[in-house]
């Protein structure tokens, strides 16, 4: 299948030429991760790597960029067949467990369904990794989403963020944690999460952090940290 490679309607927005080849590591492929991956590969970036280590369920599919036949398959390997049939391009799909201390690079979406799990996972390979350019990470309830845009070089922003990281007790922080969701929240989210990374390319700056409750499309909070 011959890739897709007609991006003009975009062309101001991102030039593939350029940027189409940055590094992207996206951990977790769920309710945000799996139409971030998709919308991605769709805009034209190709150097992409997805952790999963969980297989689709029928539960998943009113959220998710899964179809019925990927019921009961890998995550990550449904992304990548699911990539493939859209645009004709290969990602690489790794059906495991993303804990820290991997060799991560360029920029790294962190997408998983606990605090526990971002806090290793910043802890052991992204904080102070000087080959790492930007972390986003993700945080939904049924209404509300938070999506953080971090350099995690910067003294400043790695203070600022950690005061964020509470325990998993204290809050339900992802689609695969909580107990309802709805695509329209996931698909705000994967928005928010996108313009970071476009922003981040195209030296537009961003806020680090960025909280809207979408039923009443309501921005509650945006702040350079």
């Amino acid at each position: 299948m011959k890739a897709v490679e007609n991006f003009t309607r975009q062309m101001n927005i991102l030039d593939v030429e350029k940027h189409g080849n940055t590094p992207i590591n996206i951990i977790g492929a769920g309710a945000t991760g799996s139409w971030i991956c998709l919308g991605l590969a769709k805009m034209g970036f190709t150097n992409i790597n997805i952790y999963d280590f969980d297989e689709v369920g029928e539960h998943n599919l009113p959220n998710q960029a899964f179809d019925i036949e990927d019921i009961g398959v890998n995550k990550a390997m449904a992304i990548q067949r699911n990539v493939m049939s859209a645009t004709g391009n290969i990602i690489k799909a790794h059906n495991r467990k993303i804990e820290g201390g991997e060799m991560l690079s360029g920029v790294v979406f962190v997408l998983t369904d606990s605090m526990k799990s971002r806090k290793d996972i910043w802890m052991k390979s992204l904080k102070l990794n000087p080959a790492i350019q930007l972390v986003i990470e993700t945080r939904m309830d049924l209404r509300i989403g938070r999506v953080y845009a971090i350099n995690p070089n910067d003294m400043t922003q790695i203070k600022k963020y950690e005061e964020t990281l509470y325990d998993d007790t204290e809050a339900e922080v992802s689609a695969c944690g909580v107990s309802q969701t709805v695509l329209c929240t996931a698909m705000g989210i994967t928005s928010q999460a996108i313009w970071k990374l476009l922003n981040h390319i195209n030296e537009v700056p961003n806020y680090q952090e960025t909280m809207i409750e979408f039923e009443n499309n309501y921005i509650l909070t945006q702040e350079w940290m």
